[in-house]
């Protein structure tokens, strides 16, 4: 797989690597759940790397151009542009070694984190794919053989680039 974009700045060479689902973005930039706060700090300080595919960015812009989504306005700055400047974009990963996730829409999410964690250039520490989304989250166990973390926002605050604690328990939701 070749990175196509990378937009953000120089980060460490330790830096966590995430993904981050469509609901976990909005949470973000659109409804400023505070929740994110720490995720968006690590983001910041290069503490942590965003990885995202085309795929992600179509579906945040047709996600934040529904019409239901006008009664709320982003909380700063757009989710779009947080993407673009943040996330480093790639290619879709080759469809191997799937755990299948039930919803058919959450795939990319679930695909990237594996693609990525099987990589050589990773950090020591597992990839982190956040969400709330009860699909992938039903992942978690088979994810963490994988050295993938699949936490919601109960353990968003817990990533070690936040607070130096290690992954919680596969499947520990508050």
């Amino acid at each position: 797989m070749t990175v196509i974009v990378e937009s953000s700045p120089a980060r460490s060479a330790g830096a966590l690597w995430v993904v981050l689902d469509t609901p976990a973005v909005l949470d973000a930039w659109w409804f400023g759940n505070p929740r994110m706060d720490p995720v968006k700090a690590a983001l910041e300080g290069g503490h942590a790397i965003w990885h995202a595919t085309a795929s992600m960015r179509q579906e945040l812009e047709w996600v934040t151009a529904r019409e239901s989504m006008q009664r709320w306005k982003p909380q700063g700055e757009h989710p779009l542009t947080a993407l673009d400047q943040r996330a480093r974009l790639h290619a879709p990963p080759p469809p191997e070694a799937r755990l299948r996730c039930r919803d058919g829409s959450d795939q990319a999410f679930i695909d990237l984190a594996l693609y990525l964690a099987r990589q050589p250039d990773r950090p020591a520490s597992a990839v982190w794919l956040l969400t709330p989304d009860r699909d992938l989250l039903s992942l978690a166990r088979q994810a963490q053989d994988r050295q993938v973390c699949i936490v919601g926002p109960g353990h968003w605050g817990d990533l070690p680039a936040t607070s130096g604690l290690s992954a919680p328990a596969a499947g520990d939701e508050p």
